[in-house]
């Protein structure tokens, strides 16, 4: 029987093989099993290559942000129960002091790139949500990305 995938996986080596990504990792399931699994190139390049494991995590360059968090904070805004231009202190007291939500939404916050948390992330831990005071802010709150 002829692999049904087989378009999917060329066009995907082809990728990686032109360096657009470096890797991937595809896992496709379908009513609740792993139907298709796929991984290909390297998953990081700095500060050293490492091959792509299988259901290897990615940090998806803020996309969490985008896709997630801005949705859900603009639906507390609608309800009134978040303003956008208050300080994060009001719920995270040992945040920088001056940063607001939305600032942390455009990235104007101040605060430099985040540590990297995959591989350290524990489901009873929330994984730097209040950066510790002297933290410190690589650009002044407000300050547009770079």
């Amino acid at each position: 029987m002829p692999d049904p995938w087989a378009p999917l996986r060329a066009l995907l080596r082809d990728a990686v093989a032109a360096g657009q990504p470096p890797g991937f990792g595809l896992s496709l399931w379908v009513r609740g099993g792993e139907q298709l699994l796929l991984e290909e190139g390297q998953a990081e390049l700095r500060p050293c290559s490492r091959p792509v494991r299988p259901h290897q995590p990615y940090d998806l360059a803020s996309l969490t942000k985008v896709l997630c968090t801005t949705p859900l904070a603009l639906a507390l805004v609608g309800r009134g129960l978040l303003d956008l231009d208050a300080p994060v202190t009001r719920w995270l007291p040992d945040a920088p002091v001056g940063v607001s939500a939305r600032q942390l939404l455009d990235h104007s916050s101040g605060l430099p790139a985040g540590p990297r948390y995959i591989g350290r992330w524990r489901p009873r831990a929330w994984p730097g949500a209040a950066p510790p005071r002297g933290s410190g802010c690589t650009r002044r709150p407000g300050a547009r990305p770079c």
